[in-house]
């Protein structure tokens, strides 16, 4: 995706676009946004991609805008087939040379996998990535997300504004991706629900924010369309699992 804006919202209030699933030969095999490329992306799951170096799930460089609001991004692996002078890193999402605007709420990025022969699993961050040129340059603003490991993402795991993490690993002990039907019966896509030991389930409060301020609300549908609820608290992550319990 290059020098267009994108959304991916649901196309009505309860029909999202919920699923980026394929297989990249170098880098973002579930989204690229390069150049001054903006999306902004609701109530979607970005899970099982294989790039053969970066980015696998998401993959940013330029001055590119991305906006992340209630989704999930999981079991994507980067390095799955290693190309000669092309590092692998950022199983999750990879910034490359970015100086962009980048806001995540209410997102996981969980249990995904970088693939280096001969080197320490995580090095090069199974989660995220920063390879940044100016990292000053680099807008971030993230809130109540779950971030499975931040050991290579210090820009977006600010301490400013919590977020379910830390620098061990995070599990979002999330089900196999299926073909979940909506709540109207409908096949959408294929979608990752919440176990019941997950940390993600009701773990959103939109007044986290420092000082109490008020921040994003939850989406009023999930991914398959269920009623979040209208309260300040939801489960983090395209799909509620207390919604369908």
């Amino acid at each position: 995706m290059s020098q267009r804006s994108y959304a991916i919202t649901p196309l009505s209030s309860k029909k999202p676009f919920p699923h980026f699933r394929r297989r990249a030969n170098i880098r973002g095999a579930g989204i690229a946004l390069e150049g001054n490329a903006q999306l902004t992306m609701t109530n979607t799951t970005v899970s099982d991609n294989h790039a053969s170096a970066k980015g696998a799930g998401i993959y940013l460089t330029g001055t590119s805008r991305f906006v992340s609001q209630f989704n999930t991004i999981t079991a994507n692996i980067a390095g799955d087939q290693p190309q000669i002078g092309e590092p692998a890193y950022g199983g999750g999402i990879a910034f490359k040379g970015y100086s962009g605007s980048f806001t995540m709420v209410g997102t996981i990025i969980a249990d995904n996998t970088t693939r280096i022969p001969n080197s320490i699993p995580g090095a090069y961050g199974n989660d995220c990535y920063e390879d940044l040129d100016n990292p000053s340059a680099f807008t971030a603003s993230v809130h109540g997300n779950m971030i499975g490991q931040m050991d290579n993402c210090t820009q977006i795991a600010s301490p400013t504004w919590p977020n379910i993490g830390s620098r061990s690993t995070v599990h979002a002990n999330l089900g196999p991706l299926a073909f979940n039907p909506s709540s109207d019966g409908e096949y959408l896509g294929p979608t990752r629900i919440p176990l019941s030991s997950s940390s993600a389930i009701y773990a959103y409060n939109r007044y986290w924010w420092v000082g109490g301020t008020s921040t994003l609300p939850c989406p009023t549908f999930d991914a398959r369309g269920y009623y979040r609820g209208s309260g300040n608290y939801c489960d983090i992550g395209a799909i509620d699992y207390t919604a369908h319990h």
